[in-house]
């Protein structure tokens, strides 16, 4: 599986997926380990959207009720 990017919109909302993960206990190296808020530039923006269609192109995804499923399974 490919890994997940979140991008918090600020401090306050990365805090509160930081306890989300933390209450479920995924993801601890994150948790435990978080990082300062860096913006994307356009150009890594492009990139990460470029990448995503071509994942997609290649069947490499889930839906979201297969995410859902996955995540009960933990």
């Amino acid at each position: 599986m490919s890994p997940i990017t979140i991008t918090p919109r600020n401090e306050a909302e990365r805090d509160r997926i930081l306890d989300l993960l933390d209450d479920l206990d995924l993801f601890p190296d994150m948790v435990d380990n978080p990082q300062p808020i860096r913006r994307m530039t356009m150009e890594e923006y492009r990139a990460m959207i470029d990448e995503s269609i071509k994942a997609y192109e290649k069947g490499d995804y889930i839906s979201h009720e297969q995410l859902g499923r996955e995540m009960k399974s933990w």
